[in-house]
Order: C-alpha cells, then structure tokens, then sequence
C-alpha cells in the first residue's frame, strides 16, 4: 500500500521513511500535504504503542522538519485542516496567521509531551496525570475569547510566561526519567533555588529553555 493510500485511510503502519514522507509532501495539493501532516503528527500518540517509540520519534522528526521549512500560509493551512479547533479563524486569519501559530506551536508542545509520557506511563502515573491537567488547562484558556490575545503570544502576561514554564518544566521531568538521559548522569540546575534569586519572569523562562537545551545536548552525546 502507498503512503497516499495509507495517508487516505487513516493508517501510518508499517511507518514511512523519511524520504518517502519528504518527497510526498512535495506534491502540490495543499489539502493532501495538510491531511497528512495532522495525521502525521496526530496518529502517533495513538500509534506509538504498535509502531513503536524509534518509529514515533522518527515520524516526529520528519513532521518537525517539514513545519520549520514550511512557509507562513502552509502553516495557516496545517492548523485549519488540523482541526484544532480551540478558536476559530476570523476573516483575519492571514494577518493573524504568525499569531495563531504561536498558539499553535504551545498546543504542539504539549501534543509532543504528552507522547513522550506515554512512553514513560510505566515509570510514573504521577507525571501523565500532571501533563494531562496542564493540557487542560491550556485548551480552557483557548477557548476563552477573552485570553485569546495572550495564548497567541501578543500579551506576553507573567501568568502566560508561567504557563510556558510549566511546559518547561514538564519537559525536564520528562528528560530526566529517561534511561537514556540517566545514562549520562545529566545535571539540573536547581531550579526552585534559582527562582528564589531571580523574580523576573522572562529571565527564568529564557533559563528553563538553556536548561532544556543542555539536557538534550548531553542525551545526544
């Protein structure tokens, strides 16, 4: 079976290459390349468990590579056709098409945690329960008009940039449960202590996001 068959009935089992996915999104129809991106990066938390955790991260990097390499308006089109339905596109949509993407890129995130959790669900209940509430709360806030703004990023609120962290935070929980991780004995900043010398709150985001990037760097190594 093709991957536009497969694509076409819902099913990225076996998984594709990553040749084979980046070549079929050269193709010209936008709704084609846009169904198959949302079932892309949407199937693998459902898939995860018979394709395997390689096989979703491989997926993941593919779908990852093709959103930073896409442009603005393909962008528009993945979350339409995505489905995410949060808020809904005024007739605006293209001016405001950079703003909805940064909405777009937190609810990504939290997609992309809550699958790394479903490979950690053995390790601890405690920490899906945690990525499931903050998920939550993130879509409740979409769908109030009101906080719109500030989801999008326009109003960069300290209540805002605190939702932010706590996805950081998630995410280094995440890396340290990690065997892989473990294995390289990475070290965390203790980051409770450092809260207590800094009260800016951008300062202590733009450190969570060092932090994050420490720690990746160390796994890959």
């Amino acid at each position: 079976m093709s991957l536009i068959e497969r694509i076409d009935r819902n099913r990225i089992h076996p998984p594709p290459g990553i040749e084979e996915v980046l070549n079929f999104f050269k193709l010209k129809s936008m709704r084609r390349k846009c169904n198959a991106y949302k079932i892309l990066r949407y199937s693998v938390g459902k898939e995860c468990k018979r394709i395997g955790e390689s096989n979703a991260i491989l997926i993941g990097r593919v779908t990852n590579h093709l959103w930073n390499t896409s442009t603005s308006q393909e962008k528009s089109e993945y979350i339409n056709l995505g489905q995410i339905n949060s808020f809904t596109f005024d007739s605006n949509k293209d001016e405001m098409c950079g703003n909805c993407i940064g909405f777009y890129q937190i609810t990504r995130m939290i997609t992309i945690i809550i699958i790394e959790v479903g490979f950690l669900i053995n390790h601890s209940q405690t920490l899906k329960r945690e990525a499931d509430l903050l998920r939550q709360e993130i879509m409740t806030r979409a769908g109030q008009s009101y906080q719109i703004m500030e989801i999008m990023g326009i109003n960069e609120s300290t209540e805002i940039i605190e939702l932010r962290r706590r996805i950081m935070r998630l995410e280094l929980k995440i890396l340290k449960l990690k065997p892989r991780v473990e294995e390289h004995e990475v070290k965390f900043t203790n980051l409770e202590q450092r809260d207590k010398e800094k009260t800016n709150p951008v300062a202590k985001l733009d450190d969570d996001i060092k932090e994050i990037k420490k720690a990746y760097s160390e796994k890959e190594s």
